[in-house]
């Protein structure tokens, strides 16, 4: 991701993260409290994401899947959506769709 290596990192849990500032991944998570019914969606690779812009960057949370990936890339890092493609094969392997974007 981004062209560097993983390093687990500790973020209040388990997560992964790339670069300088860190691109992070968080799995297992609830979903995000602003989600709600008719949210916007974004589906990258296959994948449903909804997206939160932050002081420091952007958060993107899975919908739809058996549990909550996180992806928080900062705006160094542009377009963000890169780390999205770069993500898509390995959220769609290993968490399951429960109920897809309409």
């Amino acid at each position: 991701m981004a062209g560097a290596d993983a390093r687990t990192v500790d973020s209040g849990g388990v997560a992964l993260a790339w670069g300088d500032p860190p691109i992070t991944v968080r799995c297992a998570l609830p979903a995000p409290a602003r989600l709600q019914p008719g949210s916007r969606c974004d589906t990258v690779e296959g994948v449903d994401w909804f997206t939160e812009r932050g002081e420091e960057g952007y958060r993107f949370s899975t919908i739809g899947r058996a549990t909550t990936v996180e992806l928080f890339v900062p705006y160094e890092y542009e377009p963000a959506a890169d780390a999205l493609v770069d993500m898509a094969a390995t959220v769609r392997e290993t968490v399951p769709v429960v109920n897809p974007c309409r």
